[in-house]
Order: structure tokens, then sequence, then C-alpha cells
């Protein structure tokens, strides 16, 4: 056994000295317990890891990268305006226009192939997008639409007169066609 004396201390090497200085956490009041030479020092206390939030597990680092945003579109078309309903005869329908219900109709109609077009171009942003961003995306599509003078119509009621020339189609507007449009997204 070697002897304690500040001058043996300070002769010794450093690894001896950190088995006899006690762990920097566990010095709180000088204690007047021996210290034994023969247990190793305790490992170093670990570095506190830096929390990542909990709605960005994919990125590699919240600094590197940004979340990516929807570029608004600045040629679209006015929206429709919120006062009355505009009123369209069947034979007034244009290849441009979206024909909302249901079957076959207006599955095969040229507007309405080209919103499912529309739609499947969009539909692989949409689906990775955050809520907020997904109105936007389906109001590029309507706006695409009413670029080219479409429109989202639907039939307004049952046709009494019995000619098929005569079905009345209405304009839904904007907020009605994009509430179809991300039913379609989906």
């Amino acid at each position: 056994p070697a002897s304690t004396t500040p001058a043996a201390a300070s002769a010794r090497p450093p690894a001896a000295l950190a088995a006899i200085a006690p762990h920097p956490s566990a010095v709180s009041a000088p204690s007047a317990l021996p210290v034994s030479l023969s247990s190793p020092p305790p490992p170093p206390l670990p570095l506190p890891r830096p929390l990542m939030p909990m709605a960005m597990p994919m990125m590699a680092s919240p600094m590197t990268t940004t979340p990516t945003r929807i570029p608004r579109t600045t040629n679209s078309a006015p929206p429709t305006p919120a006062g009355p309903a505009i009123r369209v005869l069947q034979s007034e329908i244009s290849r441009h226009d979206v024909l909302l219900g249901r079957g076959g109709g207006t599955n095969k109609h040229a507007g309405n192939i080209a919103f499912r077009n529309y739609v499947c171009e969009h539909q692989p942003a949409y689906v990775q997008s955050r809520k907020r961003d997904k109105s936007t995306i389906a109001k590029q599509i309507v706006a695409q639409v009413r670029s080219l003078n479409g429109r989202f119509l639907k039939i307004e009621g049952e046709n009494t007169s019995g000619d098929p020339n005569v079905t009345v189609w209405i304009d839904v507007g904007d907020k009605r066609a994009t509430e179809k449009t991300s039913q379609a997204l989906r």
C-alpha cells in the first residue's frame, strides 16, 4: 500500500489519481469514509440527448430540412360568385365541365376524365401533405378546371318535362367543388 500523503499523490500517474478522487457527482459534503483503491471509478455520466419532436420522426435533423410548402397558383381563375346559382341546360355543357353525380353519364364525360387525370397527378402530394395544405391542393385543381372555363355542375332536380335536353344543371360553386375534389383525392 502506498502512502496517501499529498506529495505521494502528486507523484502517482493520473490513472491512480482517478482511483483516489471521488466521482464529481458523489461530492456533496466532506466525508470521513475511506476511499478504496481497488474499485474502479464510476463511469462518466452520459450527456443529455437532444429531444426530437414527435411530429418529425423521419427528419434527420430539424435544422437541415425545411417543410415543403405548396406553391400558390398565380394565374388561377376568379372564384365563382356566391350569388344565385348559374343554370345550365344539358345542351350547354362543355367538354371542360365536371359533372357531379353517379353513373356512366358522368364517368364518361370528357371534363370528368380530365378532372380524374388532374386528381391522379396531384394525389401523391396530397397524401404526403399536412392537413392544412390538403385544401390548397384541392383548390389548385378547382382553379385548373376553372381556368379552362370549366364548371362543377350538378343536376338541379328531377326532369319533369320528359325531354333529356331540358335537364337543368347548376354550378355548385368553389366551396362545394373543393370539397368534392378533396374527396376524390383521398
